[in-house]
């Protein structure tokens, strides 16, 4: 009788445990994370770690950039349920090669691990701060800034060690692979601006779209 007693009071207090832990998760937007597996918390860049999310970008929400010195992709991830991406590439121009375009954009918001395994990243909570900068000097006006606000949904991803590195991959809605990124810090917060709304209070400060 004690040893059945037991034994349920342990499965109780499982359930317990399973049911508060399940409704944390839901509450930090990462339902099923635990369950999916999810070991993407972190700040993960490609290549050599030149291009980073946070202030090493400069204040993209203040319509100012750094530009990285080569093109790249990098993702943070909390454990508690947001992100915040970069990316910086390069777009061909096949009647003058020379008219290369320069696109740079910055998003941070909330992100969701799903039951089926998918990730969904969603930035509309923080709608205003994300940026996107085009440049091309041989278009009338070289600069453009404009909001920029992207949710995305990544059918796949996968962690593994990678020579001699942690590396994500994450696959797109089409099932296109990301460029591999590498493990920066395991602690994403040295790497991410505020997780809150930054953009000036103040509407209509900084004026969006062509730059001269």
């Amino acid at each position: 009788m004690t040893t059945l007693r037991g034994l349920l009071a342990t499965t109780l207090v499982a359930l317990l445990l399973d049911t508060l832990s399940r409704t944390r998760s839901t509450n930090l937007g990462l339902f099923v994370a635990a369950q999916a597996g999810w070991e993407g918390v972190g700040t993960w860049s490609t290549g050599n770690g030149m291009v980073l999310t946070g202030p090493s970008l400069g204040v993209p929400y203040n319509n100012s950039f750094i530009y990285p010195n080569v093109t790249g992709y990098s993702f943070s991830f909390t454990d508690d349920g947001y992100f915040e991406q970069t990316q910086f590439t390069w777009n061909a121009n096949a009647t003058d090669p020379h008219c290369v375009e320069a696109v740079l954009l910055w998003q941070h918001g909330t992100y969701e691990v799903l039951s089926n395994g998918s990730i969904t990243t969603n930035p509309t909570v923080f709608e205003g701060d994300g940026r996107i900068q085009t440049q091309n000097a041989c278009s009338a006006i070289s600069s453009n800034i404009y909001y920029y606000n992207q949710p995305a949904l990544y059918k796949t991803w996968a962690v593994a060690p990678w020579r001699g590195k942690q590396m994500l991959r994450l696959g797109q809605f089409d099932g296109a692979l990301l460029p591999r990124m590498y493990l920066v810090s395991s602690d994403p917060s040295q790497y991410m601006f505020p997780t809150k709304f930054i953009t000036n209070s103040s509407e209509g400060t900084y004026a969006i779209g062509a730059l001269n």
